[in-house]
């Protein structure tokens, strides 16, 4: 399969897998530089991954379908989770007020 998308800004790329089964592989990113500017996140991006976080958050507790999966330091791993959520938190933050400024 071939796909093409217009790249304007500093970014990444990935690829994902999905079948019928849902979600099945994902590749490591690949980032594009362009005027050597950074990659920067939207406001709406971080949005994204604190929602998708949040899932895997609720997933992964006592009685959500993933939590079988965890049989010891679930409170290991929801606490990388919630680090992670907190930083996207940030981004997001930080991208509302450089949107704000363009």
């Amino acid at each position: 399969m071939k796909a093409s998308i217009p790249v304007t800004q500093s970014s990444w790329i990935c690829a994902r897998r999905v079948d019928e089964k849902g979600h099945r592989s994902h590749t490591a990113p690949v980032y594009i530089t362009i005027n050597k500017a950074p990659v920067r996140a939207s406001a709406d991006d971080a949005k994204y991954f604190i929602t998708w976080i949040d899932n895997l958050l609720e997933k992964t507790s006592p009685g959500g379908p993933w939590n079988g999966y965890f049989t010891h330091d679930l409170d290991v791993v929801q606490g990388r989770y919630r680090k992670a959520k907190a930083i996207y938190e940030k981004i997001e933050i930080e991208a509302e007020k450089i949107q704000k400024l363009q």
